[in-house]
């Protein structure tokens, strides 16, 4: 899986001059909503993940990425309901 930054949401986090470029996703953590690449960990909040070729993953990339959207489905389902089940402004 990889990752592509596309903001940073502090000056001085170690992929603030990196926006743009892409890193290849070791391990995802839920309860932080972090991502740890070979360079190191980013925010959730700062990358747009880079749609894989699902076939080409191993079963613990798939079941992290399955995880990640999996994730991001239960965000979303609270936000409408938080909203009074409109729709979700894009972030």
């Amino acid at each position: 899986m990889k990752i592509s930054i596309i903001k940073s949401s502090g000056p001085l986090y170690w992929y603030a001059k990196e926006i743009g470029k892409e890193f290849d996703v070791i391990s995802y953590d839920s309860i932080r909503n972090e991502f740890r690449t070979y360079h190191g960990t980013v925010a959730g909040d700062d990358v747009a993940l880079m749609l894989p070729d699902l076939k080409t993953l191993n079963d613990d990339q798939l079941d992290a990425y399955i995880h990640e959207i999996n994730a991001e489905l239960k965000k979303r389902r609270y936000d409408r309901m938080v909203n009074g089940g409109g729709s979700v402004e894009k972030r």
